[in-house]
């Protein structure tokens, strides 16, 4: 054999290696039925695998269950063509990792290269790549970037439009006439701008299933069993992948061999990704057992970092089964598994265990549900009153968690 076939075959291998193994990472960033999917799709290409589709996807419930593609999944099906450094891969998932929802980046580019001991420059080159994905303005720090990169796919961006942009925070506090003034343009300057902004999409992000765990079947379950809890995987969600055994057939040894490679690491890997899942699912079931009995009022403090040292897994893998799996439970019905986890609201060492942001939440709705209506409560009372339980926390979390579970101050309060 020639040695350019020899380093070209190796060279074939490699990269096959590092798909299969990227693949395998982005498994985690994945629902049951988003998974099967994805199955479906490698199972096409190779003859080797045979996937066997969960009930639900047989039985249709899948379209209802799931209305649409995750703003994830869209971005991993496209991380290959965009991105196609495997080295890069790390900066690439940390990136996804902090975008939000409504597609914008929630966390500083000198954040995530500290988090991975990489310059900012190597960062916001990865981060320019994922930017050409569409639709565009995905992965912007600011409505203004996010419609700059709408505006630069069709046309050249003038200076008083760069500067408009740049000024857009005036627009929604002072005006337009403000706008102007910051963007140092006349009136009719801007008029027309702001048209051309009408025509653009200021969330790009809307297009996509950003959270269906409370309407989609299921990773997990939970069921009560005696006085304890256990957790399993849903089998009416989980797709299975095989090995098929045939015989060699036309495709040379070389890729026969290859692709069997491939099948097997696939398998192994979703093997390794339900392990972990339900490991995750077991050890929440005896750490959040008062959540599921109880509802909000029993979570206490329980950190995906403190899972991962239990488990002895990376926090980022912890972290991605939690973003993207769901838990059907008796009483609260499905879940998005990120909400298993809390982090304590302040160090409070005299607290064991910590009870979690959302039972603290809970017990300031029951506060106020038997307040006095003449005289309502305020933050600094409600503050006290928490103290006095044991749960330390300043009149400012107060008010943000009052006001994150849609309860108003204390002035509209007496004014009802």
């Amino acid at each position: 054999m020639k040695l350019t076939q020899k380093v070209t075959q190796r060279l074939d291998t490699g990269l096959k290696l590092t798909q299969d193994l990227h693949r395998a990472i982005g498994f985690l960033e994945l629902s049951n039925l988003e998974l099967a999917q994805t199955l479906r799709e490698a199972a096409s290409d190779n003859p080797w695998l045979r996937v066997r589709m969960p009930p639900a996807m047989e039985d249709g419930v899948a379209d209802i269950a799931a209305p649409g593609l995750s703003l994830r999944a869209h971005v991993l099906a496209q991380i290959d063509r965009l991105v196609p450094r495997t080295s890069d891969r790390s900066v690439v998932l940390a990136l996804l990792d902090a975008m939000g929802p409504n597609g914008f980046l929630e966390m500083p580019v000198e954040t995530i290269a500290a988090t991975l001991r990489v310059t900012p420059a190597r960062v916001e080159t990865v981060l320019a790549a994922l930017q050409a994905i569409e639709p565009r303005g995905l992965f912007a720090r600011s409505l203004g970037e996010c419609l700059a990169l709408q505006l630069a796919e069709e046309e050249e961006i003038s200076p008083q439009m760069r500067r408009m942009l740049d000024a857009l925070p005036v627009l929604a506090d002072r005006g337009p006439a403000a706008l102007a003034e910051a963007a140092g343009l006349g009136a009719d300057e801007l008029a027309p701008l702001l048209a051309r902004l009408r025509d653009l999409n200021p969330r790009p992000a809307a297009g996509f299933s950003t959270d269906t765990a409370r309407t989609r079947i299921a990773d997990l379950l939970f069921e009560r069993e005696g006085d304890s809890w256990i957790a399993r995987l849903n089998p009416e969600s989980l797709p299975r992948l095989e090995i098929n055994d045939f015989k060699q057939g036309a495709s040379s040894a070389m890729s026969f061999s290859r692709e069997k490679s491939a099948a097997l690491r696939l398998v192994s890997a979703l093997k390794t990704r339900n392990e972990n899942l339900l490991a995750l699912g077991r050890l929440l079931a005896g750490e959040q057992a008062q959540f599921l009995s109880h509802g909000p009022v029993g979570q206490r403090v329980f950190t995906r970092r403190e899972a991962a040292r239990r488990l002895g897994l990376h926090e980022s893998t912890v972290g991605r089964l939690a973003s993207s799996s769901s838990a059907a439970t008796p009483a609260m019905g499905v879940l998005p598994l990120r909400e298993f986890f809390s982090r304590a609201l302040r160090r409070q060492a005299e607290a064991s265990p910590v009870q979690g942001s959302l039972a603290i939440k809970a017990r300031i709705e029951q506060m106020i549900a038997g307040e006095d209506p003449v005289r309502p409560l305020n933050d600094g009372e409600l503050s006290d009153a928490l103290r006095a339980e044991g749960i330390s926390i300043s009149r400012r979390v107060v008010a943000k968690l009052r006001s994150s579970a849609g309860i108003p101050n204390r002035a509209v309060r007496r004014s009802r």
